[in-house]
């Protein structure tokens, strides 16, 4: 999760007042790789979140790469641009 300095927490939803959104309606693309998670936000997912691109870096096994990359695919597949770095 990622947070603003207001305090709101965002995370598989964003929330404001009552209006509640998927975090793929303010997401203009995920990459995905063996090292790294990156996720660019649209014009109104940088007015929610103060940012353009969220970037979580990682090191995993291969075998379990072998078992994130299609649970990401499925995760994953509604947003508008998701690309899976082999």
């Amino acid at each position: 999760m990622f947070y603003r300095s207001s305090g709101s927490e965002y995370g598989i939803w964003t929330q404001r007042g009552r209006e509640q959104r998927g975090l793929c309606e303010i997401i203009k693309e995920v990459v995905l790789n063996r090292s790294c998670l990156e996720c660019v936000f649209n014009e109104r997912g940088i007015a929610e979140t103060g940012i353009n691109t969220l970037t979580i870096l990682y090191g995993i096994s291969e075998g379990l790469w072998q078992e994130l990359a299609p649970t990401a695919e499925r995760v994953f597949r509604g947003f508008t641009d998701f690309k899976l770095i082999d």
